[in-house]
């Protein structure tokens, strides 16, 4: 019996086993990318990532909103569409709420319940008037989305190199812009050791981030590297919506109704740029004639009053809610046989979830 004990310990101490805990050497991990390439090396290989993709869509899409406006977090579930150059639908839903954020060659819009029964639209080259809308208004624009959902290649020459904080193991991209008389800094952050984007950026001229997406979960979708989870924030209105995409479709075929604003019976139109200049004008006249920002807060304005008949558009279908276009749906194509009505003034509630 000894000579078993013995020898067991004898064989287990030759090959290695030892009584304790045994320390893990830290494993290492070589970087995908090396933090010296240039910008057309960097580019072309974020690109590659995506080529071929002209589309892609998840009918089961779960959405995490936090919201100042909104006195609990929300999690709504429904589908989220994109197809090149410029096409987005996002349409999701619960028992409380809803939401119905899109774009297409021409306008984006948003609409969401709780709140006012209103369609806000506005052109792409609009979206800078956006922050003049009272509450501020989230800017979005359909190019940034593009190229976060990877449906829209970068251009390398929009882009300058830069050296991220010490001790990052990033490269970032960077871009300075003047849009409407501010600076702008878009900025991509990519992950050298993953090789992926990690993180859009756009920040005002003081360095104040005015807009973050950060991606993660990346997956191989028939050769396309998507990211399945993106956290969109919005610093300045401390708010947040999360996005996690299950069951992605690639290169699918999508009907055109999808990128077609929402319909239903007493639903408004409202034009968020010609809104804007409108009011900007107006404040800008009874300033020049010696008008106060205090008399303006008294004698609140319709900018539209002076054009009784100005482009407010109410569809003619029966229902709300119910009747927004579905993804899969090509007969629920909206009317536009749109009548005129006259407008009820007042801009602050056009935001549907409040502007506090």
């Amino acid at each position: 019996m000894s000579r078993f004990l013995f020898l067991s310990i004898f064989l287990m101490t030759a090959c290695g086993c030892i009584f304790g805990k045994k320390e893990e050497a830290p494993m290492v991990v070589d970087p995908v990318l090396p933090q010296t390439m240039g910008r057309h090396e960097l580019v072309d290989y974020l690109n590659s990532q995506c080529e071929g993709l002209t589309s892609w869509r998840s009918r089961d899409t779960n959405v995490h909103v936090r919201t100042p406006q909104i006195p609990m977090p929300q999690k709504l579930r429904g589908t989220l569409a994109c197809s090149a150059p410029s096409n987005f639908r996002l349409s999701a839903s619960n028992v409380l709420a809803m939401a119905d954020f899109g774009s297409n060659e021409d306008l984006c819009w948003a609409y969401a319940k709780p709140g006012e029964s209103v369609v806000l639209t506005w052109r792409h080259e609009d979206s800078h008037l956006l922050r003049h809308v009272p509450g501020g208004l989230p800017r979005l624009e359909p190019e940034w989305l593009m190229t976060i959902l990877g449906i829209r290649p970068l251009n390398a020459d929009d882009y300058e190199v830069q050296n991220p904080p010490s001790g990052s193991r990033e490269i970032w991209l960077v871009d300075v812009e003047d849009v409407d008389g501010s600076t702008l800094r878009r900025v991509i952050k990519v992950d050298t050791l993953h090789g992926v984007v990690r993180e859009h950026a756009l920040y005002d001229g003081d360095g104040v981030a005015l807009l973050r997406a950060q991606l993660s979960n990346y997956r191989n979708c028939n050769g396309a590297k998507l990211p399945h989870e993106v956290k969109i924030s919005f610093p300045v209105h401390e708010t947040e919506l999360t996005l996690t995409f299950n069951n992605v479709e690639t290169n699918c075929s999508i009907p055109p109704v999808v990128w077609t604003p929402p319909r239903g019976a007493n639903l408004e139109y409202v034009d968020v740029g010609d809104m804007v200049r409108r009011q900007l004008e107006y404040d800008s006249q009874n300033r020049w004639n010696g008008g106060t920002d205090q008399q303006l807060k008294r004698e609140p304005h319709d900018p539209f009053s002076a054009d009784p008949g100005a482009p407010i558009l109410q569809t003619g279908t029966e229902k709300e809610l119910e009747d927004i276009p579905q993804f899969d749906d090509p007969g629920t194509a909206p009317t536009f046989d749109i009548p005129r009505k006259p407008r009820r003034s007042g801009l602050r509630r056009l935001w549907p979830w409040g502007s506090g």
